[in-house]
């Protein structure tokens, strides 16, 4: 998703004025409410949507929504979209102040939000999600019919997309939304994500929190007129507003629609207990990183753009020089325009001295320099200066510079358990255990990641198998068919070396204490057959080679009738046995 396409919204993610953010300061957001969840009591939001009609609304209700439009928008968005800036390497150091004057100010802002969120993205839902269904209190419900309409609501949604959606907002801002909506004019249901920085849910305060209503705003822009389109999703009800060109306004109520679901349409996923991003912790390394990066390349353009200095005086030639003869004696003047050698004449006066042009190369870059007398200070008189020309810079160590970067990364990366590609340690030719070992960190993050993705799966199963008991697409008798009894599995996105898994597959089926299925299982992540979908074909060609058997037999046994009666013929007398007999072997 892009960060927005809200302008405004934009900047409140940054001081409006250019180069205005002052990196590393001490301050990450201006408000202490950046991640705050919004929990409300259950009786004052009763109160305030009670007064609510099929048809009109409450201006109590219209001002609630204001209210907390307004809160987020001043609040939270302005964390979520620096957040969604990063990932697109739109980092503060773009706009950072720097106050530098005359010297280069080169920005550049590295990718690595980018690189550990579709890092850790691809290794944790790189690899569908396995849906399945296991009922520990009723051997004899498969969930056959249930798991039919998951796997026909996960293709009309492009599910495994659709979950890598999630799991890069997740990454990047600890938060990520999903819409449940049917089809116009059908049952069939689907879902879309919600960018988070257009959605919050509002939360009532028991130990175990429930939605109570869901609020998205967003920016439409068509033909140069902006306005804001407002949704509000209650247990029972849609409401749609106009909020012109600010939401926090006065709300024009549009349209109300009955909620098809029995909670409110869209479920909120975590990245973690704190909603932060994955890499969110590490983001004054980011920011570091970038300064330093940025000022090595202006250490680089000032050293090509250095101040010459000059110690002693210029020895510039003089525009006019004095002819000589061709003795080598300077050449005058006299009173009466001869040219002599001698400086005076007979009565003493100077003689002119005859001047050319000096013909001086401006295309040259040598400069001369002469020593300069300077005054010794405290009355020792003066003190001969020497000629020196070298530039202004600053002493600079490539190979320090190298380390204090490096030392950064390395930081990121393990302070987000992310691993280092690029290390030559890393790569080469290693075992299965070996690279586990190396994403050992990754790992361990995925498991807390999965638990926490998870919770949001199971309440999106839960509102989608109650809409389709509530519209007879499902029949639930007792525990049957029960949300809870389907089963998610995630699969770890690893290099695999299927040499080992082969080796490992052989040894199971040589113990002879693995049951088929699961051996099937374990082939699958080879294959990527399905344990159904190979059970299947094993019985379709089981049932061939009966069928191939069967039919021998009976071909044989035709022949067999054929041989005890050579002379048998047809009802006009043609012996036709010779003709069945070439028909059968053909």
């Amino acid at each position: 998703m892009p960060a927005t396409n809200d302008l405004n919204a934009h900047n409140r993610s940054l001081p409006t004025q250019p180069n205005s953010v002052n990196m590393l300061n001490g301050q990450r957001y201006s408000s202490f409410q950046s991640n705050q969840p919004y929990n409300i009591p259950e009786k004052g939001f009763n109160a305030v949507i009670s007064g609510n009609t099929n048809n009109s609304v409450t201006q109590d209700f219209k001002d609630f929504v204001s209210h907390y439009i307004q809160d987020h928008m001043v609040n939270q968005l302005p964390r979520i979209i620096t957040l969604q800036r990063y990932y697109q390497a739109d980092n503060d150091i773009h706009y950072w102040k720097s106050d530098k004057l005359k010297r280069a100010d080169n920005r550049i802002a590295s990718a690595q939000a980018k690189y550990i969120t579709d890092f850790n993205n691809g290794l944790m839902l790189g690899k569908p999600l396995k849906f399945g269904y296991s009922n520990k209190d009723n051997d004899s419900d498969n969930g056959e019919d249930l798991i039919n309409l998951i796997e026909d609501f996960n293709h009309r949604s492009d599910e495994p997309s659709h979950e890598m959606n999630l799991g890069k907002e997740l990454m990047n801002t600890g938060r990520a939304f999903e819409l449940y909506y049917p089809a116009q004019g059908t049952n069939d249901l689907k879902m879309v994500p919600i960018n988070p920085n257009t959605c919050f849910i509002m939360y009532n305060t028991d130990v175990e929190p429930k939605e109570l209503c869901a609020i998205r705003y967003y920016l439409v822009d068509y033909v140069g007129e902006q306005s804001y389109n407002i949704e509000v999703y209650t247990a029972d009800k849609i409401y749609y507003f106009d909020g012109g060109s600010d939401p926090s306004s006065d709300l024009n109520l549009i349209d109300i629609e009955d909620n098809k679901f029995s909670e409110v349409p869209i479920t909120e996923f975590e990245m973690n207990d704190e909603r932060m991003g994955l890499w969110e912790p590490v983001k004054d390394y980011i920011d570091s990183y970038d300064k330093s990066l940025s000022e090595m390349a202006n250490s680089q353009e000032d050293f090509s753009n250095s101040t010459m200095v000059f110690t002693g005086e210029l020895d510039m030639p003089d525009p006019f020089v004095q002819i000589k003869d061709g003795y080598g004696h300077y050449l005058y003047w006299d009173s009466d325009r001869k040219r002599t050698t001698k400086s005076h004449d007979d009565k003493g006066n100077e003689n002119q001295p005859i001047m050319v042009r000096n013909n001086i190369n401006t295309n040259s870059n040598a400069i001369h320099l002469k020593p300069s007398q300077v005054d010794a200070g405290n009355g020792g008189g003066s003190t001969t200066a020497n000629p020196d020309v070298k530039y202004l810079t600053k002493s600079l160590d490539a190979n320090e510079w190298k380390i204090y970067n490096d030392q950064q990364l390395s930081d990121i990366n393990k302070f987000t358990l992310t691993p280092d590609l690029t290390d030559e340690n890393f790569s080469g030719q290693q075992t299965g255990a070996a690279m586990a070992y190396k994403l050992l960190g990754s790992l361990t993050s995925f498991t807390g990641f999965g638990a926490h993705f998870k919770k949001g799966i199971m309440r999106r199963m839960r509102l989608i198998v109650d809409y389709w008991a509530t519209t007879n697409q499902l029949k639930q008798a007792n525990n049957t068919n029960d949300y809870s009894n389907v089963t998610v599995a995630f699969t770890a996105n690893l290099p695999n070396n299927i040499q080992d898994t082969i080796q490992k597959i052989q040894a199971m089926i040589q113990s002879g204490d693995i049951s088929k299925q699961t051996i099937r299982e374990a082939f699958a992540e080879i294959t990527g057959v399905s344990p159904d979908e190979e059970n299947s074909r094993v019985k379709d060609e089981a049932d061939e080679g009966d069928n191939r058997i069967i039919t021998q037999q009976q071909k044989m046994m035709k022949l067999a009738n054929q041989a005890k009666q050579p002379n048998s013929q047809n009802d006009n007398g043609d012996d036709s046995s010779d003709d069945e007999d070439n028909n059968d072997e053909e």
